[in-house]
């Protein structure tokens, strides 16, 4: 066998153990102290979680993506040996000499299916409940004005006194209870009385200006004396569906996706041409109407919380980004360059969220003398950068900043998309006229692993000129250094 077991141990985390190699399997993954994936000497191998095993033939194919002749050269074994499970159907023959015949037909290999952002169903809130969110909305609204210092605070992230009058947010004064009944509420576990916390007040409206549901940020020192994990709430009787802040100057550029309402009302406020949704949590899902208005986008920014969760394994961020992506091909992990949030991005470390939206945006056609065109301060056909200090925060240095760097402009597009490639050990897939990235782990867990994804997915379906030399690829599965080969050779 010619496979160097010691470097897929190397490579994969495997710790020498009884004469075999153990740890996460690559596969289903697993904490670094997993041992329930074994290597054996043989090259045979088995996780003890899932159904994932085989031998070392098993294992070029489906973690290095290899065809069937490929995995065997590679091994050093004889394609048409009498332990080959495909010997006599194989189209190289069945070891007798003969060629063997193909099938009239091929049952198509099952395929996994797409998990993707979830919908929720519209719920639109009672004409009482309404009736005295409208009336608390209207007193905060008032109440606001007198909150020099947290006025000041939303100024610092982004929202200055226009986008608090734009967006009608208010303040309450401090806790209040009111009769369920009251607001058109059914009592509620032995209890008739609702609680309706005090802190910053944030109204959600339809696209008729109709109160849809309301969102309250809690003080420090309400969260002090009780629910300190609780620092927003729904008020309940609310409806379902998530913010939505459409352009106000010109066609829709791109929908830019975070998960708080004061996050998404920064950036509409920065960059008039884009739609901006705040889902309220990563996880949060859409009705049927805007997921169908996200599909005509023309790049969808997910700039969500990508932590890892407290386990260091893959949190609800990551996951919910991998929904984005796999729901919509123009959809791409967007995360500001530097702090946790837009809010932050601006508030921390003085970051300028138009420049960082339109860096992600395709050009825009319109008049030179357009207000949103001229008040521009960054153009497509310039790269938007992160400096070291910002990649190192983010996590978006990959293995080297000579393999791969954060830019948009690099000087060979075909290298770093083979090195980005590389990093996440998958291969390029080219059926009939379709192509398609695979990964070795398909959920991506890191930051680095998701924008190294955003970064080959753009290039894959972008139009440049890394698709297009990709179209030259011939059917069958190609890793990357076998693209490498492939177009060195042409």
């Amino acid at each position: 066998m010619n496979i160097d077991l010691q470097a897929i141990a190397s490579q994969y985390h495997l710790r020498k153990r009884n004469g075999a190699f153990a740890g996460p399997c690559p596969k289903c993954g697993g904490g670094s102290a997993s041992d329930k994936f074994v290597l054996k000497d043989d090259g045979g191998f088995k996780c003890y979680s899932c159904d994932f095993k085989g031998d070392i033939i098993t294992w070029l194919r489906e973690i290095d993506g290899k065809t069937c002749p490929e995995a065997h050269e590679a091994a050093g074994v004889d394609c048409r040996a009498a332990s080959c499970p495909a010997r006599g159907t194989c189209r190289l023959g069945d070891g007798t000499g003969r060629t063997a015949k193909r099938a009239r037909s091929v049952a198509p290999a099952p395929t996994q299916k797409r998990t993707l952002v979830p919908m929720v169903t519209t719920k639109i809130p009672a004409e009482v409940w309404n009736g005295w969110a409208s009336g608390l909305v209207a007193q905060g609204i008032i109440d606001l004005k007198e909150q020099g210092e947290h006025l000041q605070w939303l100024a610092a992230r982004g929202i200055d006194a226009g986008a608090v009058k734009r967006f009608a947010l208010g303040w309450l004064g401090h806790d209040r209870r009111v009769l369920r009944t009251s607001v058109g509420l059914q009592p509620k576990e032995g209890k008739d009385k609702l609680w309706v916390p005090g802190g910053l007040l944030i109204p959600i409206f339809t696209g008729d200006d109709r109160l849809h549901r309301i969102r309250i940020r809690r003080t420090t020192e309400s969260r002090d004396r009780f629910l300190p994990d609780r620092k927003y709430m729904w008020i309940e009787g609310s409806g379902t569906e998530p913010m939505v802040i459409r352009p106000s100057i010109g066609p829709c550029r791109g929908v830019v996706v975070v998960e708080a309402e004061l996050d998404a009302m920064a950036v509409a406020s920065a960059h008039s041409g884009v739609l901006v949704i705040a889902l309220g949590t990563v996880a949060g899902g859409m009705p049927e109407w805007l997921r169908a208005e996200c599909a005509t986008a023309p790049v969808i920014l997910v700039a969500l919380d990508a932590d890892p969760g407290k386990d260091g394994m893959g949190g609800a961020g990551p996951k919910a980004i991998s929904l984005w992506t796999n729901t919509y091909r123009q959809a791409r992990f967007w995360p500001v360059p530097a702090g946790k949030d837009p809010g932050d991005y601006v508030k921390d470390h003085s970051g300028n969220l138009r420049t960082w939206v339109e860096a992600g945006l395709p050009p825009a056609v319109a008049a030179a003398s357009s207000p949103d065109v001229a008040r521009s301060e960054t153009c497509q056909d310039q790269p938007f950068s992160l400096d070291a200090s910002q990649r190192g925060e983010r996590g978006l240095v990959a293995v080297s900043d000579s393999k791969a760097t954060a830019d948009f402009a690099t000087p060979s597009p075909m290298a770093e998309f083979i090195s980005w490639l590389t990093m996440e050990t998958g291969w390029i897939a080219r059926e009939a006229h379709d192509l398609h990235v695979r990964y070795r782990v398909p959920q991506a867990a890191t930051v680095t692993a998701l924008y190294a994804r955003e970064r080959i997915t753009a290039a894959l379906y972008g139009g440049g000129e890394v698709a297009s030399l990709l179209e030259l690829l011939p059917p069958g599965n190609h890793g990357p250094q076998g693209l490498e080969l492939f177009f060195r050779g042409a």
